[in-house]
């Protein structure tokens, strides 16, 4: 639905991110907010924790900073304990001398004096330790965090969107968030999200040092995942691979390579446009590209084929759905005969489950779901959405009729995709009339 698509595309974009920044910021300066306190004793000052965790900017993940600042103070404690120590019992002589314009009472005053001078003896032998127990208890106040996952879930929750997004979207962020599922089941939208705070908060578990990048299908992602790549990558070499006429997830993905070298590479990649397909026939290209052309405002090239002609592109009308399963199973016979590996590609996943009960009598015709890992039948039925990448020697396009492919950005991208998964031949069946799309 179109909130789902404004959420996926909110999710996806750096003004998620910089919320994500900003949350992170305020949590950081949480552990910085007050001195370093045992027993009613300042131990450590606030400007002290800020200069050497200011000196610590070097460690990338708050967490790691948190426990480089800990070994810091530790040392700092072992190695001036007799300075630290005047300054404790300085401290002692003013708890007493409150103590004393306070109480009347001699013997409550002698017990209190009792007290204050025994919580001395004892910080003083943890000090001379190097303080890691109570430094352990003035940091835990403030580590409210476990997982990434608990801190993803707190910005959606305690964020408000509404400024940025619909408030119907914002709702709907909220309340997946808040549902039972959300500690077992993650979308695909949180991964990036989930991985940035992870790497700026709890840290890695090894540092990944790569000289080459290559990311390929980049159109199916957002300029966030791109910034979080970029930053925990740190490669200065990475080739960027993608087509936008292939772009089924454009409400969060690239829609313009300037735009992603513009605000996300610092205007530092060099663009090339990349026209030529190895893949598929001339006369398979040619028929593909009637249906990109209908994206005129979104300025993408058209594909051409190196020289390589086929069979011409087969059209094939038929009155009714049982109709249509005759023609197609007529045509795979003839296919087989040539030992063709065979997709009949549909536009959803209902629709391949129809045309798979239809023809499940074969055993080497497999079902390609979400839920697939692997196919290795000679046969497959697949929807649309999971034929990017795919290739096949021969593709039977189900019912690209005008009721089911209509007049838009996705669905004539789902027809291209579908169009250009065949090497040799193409064969498109529809049920009364054909889809504009290919007029």
């Amino acid at each position: 639905t179109k909130i789902h698509e404004e959420v996926s595309h909110f999710k996806s974009s750096n003004t998620f991110k910089s919320i994500i920044d900003e949350y992170i910021e305020k949590y950081m300066r949480s552990f910085l907010a007050d001195d370093v306190m045992s027993e009613g004793y300042k131990i450590i000052s606030i400007e002290k924790l800020l200069t050497i965790f200011n000196n610590s900017q070097n460690i990338i993940s708050l967490y790691d900073r948190i426990d480089n600042v800990k070994e810091v103070l530790s040392k700092y404690m072992k190695d001036y304990y007799e300075q630290i120590s005047v300054e404790i019992k300085s401290q002692t002589k003013e708890l007493i001398k409150e103590l004393e314009e306070k109480i009347s009472s001699q013997e409550k005053l002698t017990s209190e004096k009792g007290k204050i001078f025994r919580n001395e003896e004892k910080l003083l032998k943890e000090l001379k330790k190097g303080g890691k127990k109570l430094l352990n208890i003035h940091f835990n106040k403030y580590m409210k965090y476990t997982s990434a996952i608990s801190f993803y879930r707190d910005i959606i929750k305690k964020e408000d969107f509404s400024h940025i997004i619909s408030k119907e979207a914002t709702n709907l962020i909220k309340s997946k968030i808040s549902s039972k599922n959300c500690n077992k089941e993650i979308e695909h939208d949180d991964l990036t999200g989930l991985l940035y705070i992870k790497y700026l908060v709890f840290g890695l578990a090894e540092n990944i040092s790569l000289k080459y990048v290559v990311v390929d299908e980049a159109q199916d992602y957002g300029e966030f995942t791109f910034s979080v790549l970029l930053d925990i990558l740190k490669s200065n070499s990475i080739t960027i691979l993608g087509d936008l006429a292939q772009g089924i997830y454009s409400y969060k993905g690239i829609k313009s390579w300037n735009y992603l070298n513009e605000k996300v590479l610092d205007d530092k990649a060099e663009l090339l446009t990349l026209t030529k397909s190895y893949r598929t026939t001339i006369e398979i290209i040619n028929e593909a590209n009637k249906a990109i052309r209908k994206l005129k405002d979104l300025g993408i090239p058209l594909a051409t084929s190196v020289i390589r002609h086929g069979e011409t592109v087969g059209y094939v009308k038929a009155s009714n759905f049982e109709e249509m399963m005759l023609s197609i199973k007529n045509r795979i016979s003839q296919l087989r005969k040539r030992n063709f590996r065979i997709a009949i590609i549909t536009k959803d996943l209902q629709d391949a489950q129809r045309v798979y009960s239809s023809l499940n009598e074969n055993e080497d015709i497999i079902l390609l779901t979400d839920n697939s890992n692997e196919f290795n039948g000679n046969i497959v039925i697949l929807p649309s959405y999971l034929s990017k990448g795919l290739e096949f020697d021969s593709v039977i396009l189900f019912d690209v009729s005008k009721e089911k492919y209509a007049m838009n950005e996705l669905e004539i991208k789902l027809l291209y995709v579908s169009m250009t998964r065949a090497m040799h031949t193409l064969d498109i069946f529809y049920e009364k009339d054909l889809t504009e799309l290919l007029s």
